[in-house]
Order: C-alpha cells, then sequence, then structure tokens
C-alpha cells in the first residue's frame, strides 16, 4: 500500500476524532479503540501507529480532548479563516493559530499550508481567499522556516502538510487547473525543492 511511515509507524490522520465520542460511547472507549489500532499495527511489523487529529482551532480543552482521546499530533485540514483576508492576512492569522497552540504546550502539530479558501461551489461561504502562486510560494517558504521553531527531530518539524490536491467545491486545491495551469505545483517545488528539475 502507499502510505507515508515515519520512525517505523504508519501515519493515521483522522478528521475530526472528537466526532468518535458519539460514534464509540466515551472518550475511554475511543482511546481503547486507538489502542487496538496501535497493536494492530505492532502485530504486522511496525513500531506502532502515529495519529493525528484534524482540529483548526487553539482551545487548550479541545486540545486536551485530542490528548485523552489518544491523539499524537494535529492538523488542520483546511483554513477557513473569517473576514475573507488578503494573502498576507491570511498566512498571518494561520502563523497566529500555531504560535497559540504552541504556547499551551498541550499537543504537537503539523503545519498545514493552504492556498485558500471558498466554498460557493457548495453552499454561501463566509471566508472567501486565495494565493497566487506567488504567494502561496512565499506561504510555503515561511512555513518550511517555521518548523525550524519545533524540537529536532519531531514530527512538527520534518512534515508540512500541503492543503489540498482537488477540493475544488471548498476552494483549496493545487491540482492543475485553468486558472493558474501548474502554478502551485510549481511553488511547491520553488519552496520545498527548489533544486529539482524542471522537466
Amino acid at each position: 500500500g502507499n502510505y507515508l511511515v515515519l520512525d517505523g509507524k504508519p501515519l493515521l490522520y483522522i478528521y475530526r476524532p472528537e466526532f468518535l465520542v458519539n460514534d464509540l460511547g466515551s472518550i475511554a472507549k475511543v482511546r481503547q479503540a486507538l489502542d487496538k489500532a496501535r497493536a494492530a499495527c505492532r502485530d504486522a511489523g511496525f513500531e506502532g501507529l502515529t495519529l493525528l487529529g484534524e482540529y483548526r482551532g487553539s482551545n487548550p480543552k479541545h486540545l486536551q480532548l485530542l490528548v485523552d482521546l489518544g491523539i499524537d499530533c494535529s492538523f488542520a485540514y483546511c483554513w477557513p479563516l473569517p473576514g475573507s483576508p488578503s494573502s498576507e492576512k491570511a498566512v498571518g492569522m494561520q502563523e497566529e493559530i500555531l504560535r497559540e497552540r504552541r504556547k499551551t504546550n498541550i499537543l504537537p502539530e503539523m503545519i498545514n499550508v493552504s492556498m485558500g479558501w471558498d466554498s460557493r461551489p457548495w453552499h454561501p461561504s463566509a471566508s472567501i481567499w486565495r494565493h497566487t502562486p506567488t504567494d502561496f510560494a512565499e506561504a510555503c517558504k515561511r512555513a518550511l522556516k517555521a518548523t525550524k521553531e519545533y524540537p529536532e527531530g519531531s514530527l512538527s518539524r520534518r512534515v508540512v502538510i500541503l492543503d489540498n490536491w482537488n477540493e475544488y467545491g471548498e476552494g483549496h486545491y493545487l491540482a492543475p487547473h485553468r486558472q493558474y495551469g501548474f502554478g502551485y505545483l510549481d511553488a511547491v517545488r520553488e519552496a520545498f525543492a527548489p533544486n529539482a528539475p524542471r522537466k
């Protein structure tokens, strides 16, 4: 199969893990189920399983809930930021959320870089913003620089999440398209692999 393994452990990203409490009946039952998943991975020859829970905020109570559920690290799936910010402001707002989270020192997070948000194809949106490929390249470079603020060897220092390959209905996508062609993918290469071949 195709999946990411770091430190001998597959990474499993769980969208809105707090929903599992209703599904399974209690925080303790969620933790028990996730511990079984870790054991199954060890039985399959891995060192265990790294569980990442989706969360876009910095509320300490929610971060602690993720810890109580057994989540190892968190990530934001996307950034529907209020007020339809400019590119620069959008990056600043995301960085502020991550700074606030680091201050709580409750749960590590992976940085997510998004090219925008516009969910009007699905429903009215209170947030509409978008980077150009040039702005997205700069956001990626800032994210890469920000990883250095995390402990050496940590997942937060080693992985940056890019949002999203083809979520056209919510207006965040990297796949080639009519407006910018391969522009967002070129931005990723410029930020993370500037010496990669162009052909």
